[in-house]
């Protein structure tokens, strides 16, 4: 009877043992399920990143700088200003051209900067309605060119260098 006595207060004593430990992984396991929930507030470090879309948020949640690849094999980023707006982009094409490009408030691209697979490289400034008013480009044979634009997107006056060095100063306005 005595044995049976000690194999049942044995039998207690694990039982509460098995208690505490149940309870206390029980405890590990809501509290990792919480903290899992929880914002970081500390630096990540990554050797690599591999994603279709990345998004940099600031303090508020606000999304401000957008990274992403295109159906067509293109690429491109954004940054957005404080009320959601995209102001500056740059884009890769498939077939190699390069854009940098910046807008207004308003959404209107208003400086356009990129090169071509061609080898034309150029850069163009718009008015507040999105009219190119002046550009420069340079090309793969050494000309470099400036122009200028009306109101009406005629052309009115262009100067270039040919790749020799020779001056070019026609105008389109007849002066």
């Amino acid at each position: 009877m005595e044995a049976i006595e000690d194999q049942i207060r044995a039998l207690q004593v694990s039982l509460k043992r098995q208690r505490t430990t149940i309870i206390g992984l029980s405890i590990f396991i809501v509290a990792s399920r919480f903290a899992s929930l929880l914002p970081s507030t500390g630096d990540a470090s990554f050797d690599k990143v591999t994603c279709k879309e990345w998004w940099v948020v600031d303090k508020a949640g606000k999304e401000r700088i957008k990274a992403m690849t295109f159906a067509d094999g293109g690429a491109g980023m954004g940054w957005l200003d404080q009320y959601g707006q995209t102001r500056i982009t740059v884009e890769v094409s498939p077939d190699g051209d390069a854009d940098l490009h910046w807008l207004d408030r308003h959404g209107t691209e208003r400086i356009k900067a990129g090169t071509s697979a061609d080898g034309i490289a150029g850069m163009g400034w718009k008015d507040k309605n999105g009219k190119v008013r002046m550009a420069a480009t340079t090309d793969d044979e050494g000309l470099a060119s400036m122009c200028w634009f009306d109101n009406f997107a005629n052309l009115r006056i262009a100067t270039a260098t040919k790749a020799d060095g020779t001056p070019v100063y026609p105008s389109k306005d007849g002066n």
